[in-house]
């Protein structure tokens, strides 16, 4: 994991997604920062204990219909709080084909050996 987070802090971001709420949708939860540093002991363990209960640091991402949030995938995020009221949202990513697209394909590829 460190060879990715490095690769991923010296060069543009390669997978971008977007989340669009069609209806009101306040499930989207992330850690900001976190993309930059992996996951702290605390975290881990609150993970651990319940993928679906906020973590410290945590903030909720209240989207209205037509709202969306365009995020960065390494990012610590999950859903929360599912219940069952009707929820729809759009889910698009972006993968970049440039050199820069590739390096973490090809990081991957000699940490893995694939």
């Amino acid at each position: 994991m460190e060879a990715y987070y490095s690769d991923f802090i010296a060069n543009p971001p390669s997978y971008v997604q977007w989340n669009i709420a069609l209806y009101d949708d306040a499930v989207f939860w992330l850690v900001p920062g976190s993309h930059r540093r992996f996951n702290t002991e605390a975290e881990n363990r609150q993970l651990a204990a319940s993928e679906y209960h906020p973590i410290d640091g945590s903030v909720p991402i209240e989207l209205e219909a037509g709202d969306g949030i365009v995020y960065l995938t390494p990012i610590l995020h999950w859903g929360s709080n599912y219940s069952t009221k009707l929820r729809r949202t759009l889910q698009y990513t972006y993968r970049a084909f440039s050199n820069y697209g590739s390096a973490n394909t090809r990081l991957w590829s000699r940490c893995f050996g694939r």
